[in-house]
């Protein structure tokens, strides 16, 4: 997994020598500025919050974590999620994260390691501020699950204005929702499986990829 900056001066990677690591680069000198650890299985996700001070990263540990870019110390996390955090997305509104992950394997002892629901979490009052003021304690918060599509969500996407969150299954199915009380506009089959599936810059396409590699829009 890798997030470039917004104006391509900084990057987030996944460490190849240790996957349970994010390193975060300058792309101008291409040295690595620090690195972030806490997870302890492979780290599948990381981004850039809204603003860019602070990162998220999601892993197989069921774990997301809050990351403060300019201290380099770890502030919040939410533990014992209960599946694999495949991905994990700011909403552009600055104050949630969107998250799902699940288990492929059809034998998985934990429910909710099954359910591939999508889940709106809140995030701390102090991120969302225009000058951050660290409390002793404030977590990220569940907010809000979206029902599952059908299968299991192979891809989720946020769209460049924030206004617009979509969701593809390994069953074909896409969705939509608008950010703005996330309500779902429409479910639709595009392909016999969808295994990846993204907004266009200008928001008015999806461009989705099925299992045979064929791509559409």
């Amino acid at each position: 997994s890798l997030c470039l900056s917004a104006y391509g001066r900084t990057l987030l990677t996944v460490s190849k020598n240790r996957s349970t690591c994010v390193q975060v680069w300058y792309t101008t000198t291409w040295k690595e500025q620090r690195r972030f650890e806490g997870h302890t299985m492979t780290v599948s996700s990381v981004e850039f919050l809204p603003g860019e001070r602070y990162i998220v990263s999601g892993g197989g540990d069921g774990r997301i974590i809050l990351w403060d870019r300019q201290t380099g110390r770890e502030v919040t996390r939410v533990e014992n999620l209960g599946h694999l955090a495949n991905s994990v997305l700011p909403v552009l509104d600055g104050d949630h994260l969107v998250s799902f992950g699940g288990w492929y394997d059809d034998d998985a002892p934990n429910p909710m390691e099954n359910d591939h629901a999508i889940r709106l979490w809140q995030l701390p009052e102090y991120v969302r501020a225009t000058e951050p003021q660290i409390p002793e304690q404030d977590d990220i918060e569940l907010e809000r699950t979206l029902p599952p599509l059908g299968g299991k969500i192979d891809a989720i996407d946020v769209s460049a204005d924030g206004k617009l969150l979509l969701a593809a299954d390994n069953a074909g199915n896409l969705r939509l929702w608008e950010t703005a009380g996330f309500d779902p506009m429409g479910t639709w089959r595009v392909h016999d499986s969808v295994r990846d599936a993204q907004f266009t810059s200008d928001a008015k396409r999806i461009v989705t990829c099925g299992r045979s590699g064929e791509p559409r829009a």
